[in-house]
């Protein structure tokens, strides 16, 4: 596989040599990722004195639907949006039927004293091949300034607030055609758009008209501050001088290296996004082709590839997947989902020879489907695992021996260590469990096959391991 140095916003273009995969890492060393943060605006001084209220809004949200189109906007690194607001109004990211056309990601909407949905703010990026010639309103704010029936009118009017060398606030119409007024006339209503070129983000603000008045429209604007600064782990990483920036498919993987701890000398790590779910990926090793290994098998092409990647487990949306080798050629997997605005460990499973295999079936027909695992370990051993969502508890399943005695009469099992213990697997082509046991009376290996769904395990309670 040829690999291509990917131009990116916020990230360094440097010049390396192009080589396949696996001399590409060994030789790629010096690519540094610029650390990224907002520029940013010295907050108003006015914000929060008396008849307002200063309201912090976070993006992303995780409630927009991901696609393929909107990876860009929607693996940007988090940030903040802090406004003052008239006292008693609120802001919050429930769908409203109002302003279902603004052109922006995690919306949020305004509500005024009464309850009446009166405006809506969200974000988007700022288009990452613009050059300084370029950089004029029309393209910054291309994806809200474009449409014809629909609008932030920033080309015919567009009136600076405030602005510094990579920030700039101001106020604009939100334009109405017929079409959408369902009406003769045409509407405007009133626009706050403020971007952040360090970043690369920008966000819009729609009120409806009679909302407020202009003293409080410009005062609103002047109080917008976009904070994008980050946690203490995401800017240690920044900080991290990048080992290579690698391409697999479609997926750009930014690797580290680290020293170890261990006999290996180093620590590699990669970190990469597909289908909306952050990756990553350590193993300690002295040869990067070994991490190479894994990533083929994760990213390569779907002919060479054994491991489905899953953007949803147990009815949750998967925020992030941390894999680690925990033994040589053994890799552990760390499922994350989002709960109460926490970042919670549901599921792990262990692979051998680079290959977790995972796949999420609904088995016992409630609507909410299981995470089924088949388990490889170093030893040879092969067992299924399921988890399960019950009534919000997550737990672990496993195949009880008893089921075993039961259905198939077998009674001796584990009786030889391991080449006693039946090999499970699940086969996702017939949606059968399956079991070789090696029968120490008959000298024979039976493989015996069963469907009937969560019966044969026996669940409790899981705690994540680390």
């Amino acid at each position: 596989m040829e690999v291509e140095q990917i131009s990116v916003f916020r990230v360094k273009r440097v010049d390396i040599t192009m080589k396949r995969i696996v001399l590409k890492l060994v030789l790629a060393l010096g690519v540094v990722l610029a650390v990224s943060g907002c520029a940013g605006k010295e907050k108003n001084e006015m914000v929060g004195v008396d008849g307002y209220s200063e309201h912090i809004i976070e993006f992303p949200s995780g409630n927009d639907e991901k696609t393929e189109y909107n990876q860009e906007a929607l693996s940007i690194d988090a940030f903040t949006l802090e406004v003052a607001l008239p006292d008693g109004w609120s802001v919050s990211d429930q769908a409203n039927d109002a302003y279902g056309l603004m052109s922006c990601f995690s919306r949020n909407y305004i509500y005024d004293k009464s309850g009446e949905c009166v405006g809506a703010v969200g974000y988007n990026v700022v288009p990452s091949d613009l050059d300084e010639d370029s950089l004029i309103p029309i393209a910054i704010y291309s994806q809200i300034a474009l449409g014809n029936d629909y609008c932030f009118d920033v080309k015919e009017n567009y009136d600076v607030i405030s602005s510094s060398d990579k920030v700039e606030t101001a106020l604009t119409d939100v334009y109405y055609s017929p079409v959408i007024t369902g009406g003769s006339e045409e509407k405007k209503n009133k626009g706050i758009v403020s971007y952040d070129l360090t970043h690369g983000v920008y966000v819009a603000i729609e009120f409806e008209d009679d909302a407020l008045s202009d003293d409080a429209y410009s005062y609103i604007a002047n109080s917008l501050s976009l904070d994008c600064s980050t946690d203490d782990e995401s800017e240690r990483k920044d900080q991290t001088e990048a080992y290579a920036v690698a391409q697999y498919g479609n997926v750009e993987v930014t690797i580290y290296r680290e020293e170890s701890d261990r006999s290996d000398p180093y620590i590699y790590r990669a970190e990469f996004m597909a289908d909306g779910v952050t990756y990553n990926l350590s193993i300690h090793s002295d040869d990067p082709k070994e991490l190479d290994a894994y990533l083929n098998t994760f990213l390569g092409e779907p002919e060479n590839s054994r491991t489905p990647i899953l953007s949803d487990v147990l009815g949750f949306n998967v925020r992030r997947v941390e894999m680690e080798e925990t033994s040589p050629f053994q890799v552990m997997w760390h499922y994350y989902v989002e709960v109460n605005g926490e970042d919670i460990c549901v599921a792990e499973q262990f692979g051998y020879e680079n290959y977790p295999e995972s796949w999420s079936r609904d088995l016992d027909g409630d609507g909410v489907p299981e995470l089924i695992c088949n388990n490889q370990y170093g030893d040879g051993v092969q067992e299924v695992c399921v988890y399960r969502n019950n009534n919000g508890s997550i737990e672990k399943g496993s195949i009880r021996w008893s089921y075993y005695s039961e259905k198939f009469g077998w009674i001796n099992l584990g009786e030889g260590g391991i080449s006693g213990l039946p090999a499970e697997r699940y086969d996702p082509e017939r949606d059968i469990f399956t079991a070789a046991h090696y029968d120490n009376d008959s000298d024979t290996t039976v493989t015996a096959e069963f469907d009937d769904g969560l019966i044969p395990f026996e669940f409790i309670p899981f705690t994540h391991s680390s």
